[in-house]
């Protein structure tokens, strides 16, 4: 965790920040680990896979933290069917939040149709039970206005934050808080190393940080 003290302390002050362990090669030391950063430091909310929910669920001590889980990572393709089981299970055991993984597949082939009503039944779904939808995508995939279209979508489905991948630049959040205004909220995923770039960040109000976890493939 020595890596945690290498952030500038502007970035702890200035920002809303919420600590994710989404690495496919993370064990529960990790989980651990990264809970542990997380209520040290105050931030806003651990992001975790919906496996690791009601272990992380247990183990939290910082009142007011959420927690939150993925669904349908990374790329939203599944059937709508089985997200919608994993996000009542999520409910049931206490998230307050989930990231749905636009349909990137479905928007493209019909950017009017499928991956808007998909979000239509997730709003509903959490919105009775007041847990927030928040919306991840990768503005690498969606060229031109059909960004603009999908961050629409969201902010006409009732989507309460879009979030933006690590591929993701500064440039990509400016863009899409000029087009939601204070409708929605808009956080950019990032890793540690990018934070030291803090010229780039100043002005990222929310931001998710990803925990490293070191692995070497075979």
């Amino acid at each position: 965790m020595q890596w945690i003290q290498q952030l500038p302390m502007t970035i702890h002050h200035k920002h809303i920040i919420t600590y994710a362990c989404l690495h496919p090669a993370a064990t529960e030391k990790h989980m651990v680990e990264a809970l542990t950063i997380a209520e040290q430091q105050h931030y806003q909310g651990i992001v975790v896979p919906s496996f690791w929910v009601k272990k992380i669920k247990r183990d939290m001590t910082l009142p007011g933290m959420q927690l939150i889980t993925p669904i349908g990572y990374p790329y939203g393709y599944s059937r709508t069917e089985p997200k919608l089981t994993e996000i009542q299970i999520a409910m049931d055991e206490g998230v307050q939040a989930v990231e749905v993984a636009l349909n990137t597949s479905a928007f493209l082939t019909n950017p009017k149709g499928w991956a808007k009503f998909e979000l239509a039944r997730f709003s509903k779904l959490l919105h009775r039970s007041e847990t927030l939808l928040h919306v991840s995508m990768n503005p690498l995939f969606l060229s031109g206005d059909l960004f603009r279209d999908a961050v629409s979508i969201c902010r006409d489905m009732g989507v309460d934050q879009v979030v933006l991948s690590p591929e993701a630049h500064p440039d990509h959040y400016h863009k899409v808080k000029e087009w939601v205004k204070d409708y929605m909220e808009v956080k950019l995923y990032c890793r540690h190393k990018h934070l030291l770039q803090t010229s780039s960040y100043e002005k990222v109000e929310r931001i998710g940080l990803l925990h490293p976890v070191e692995y070497q493939l075979q």
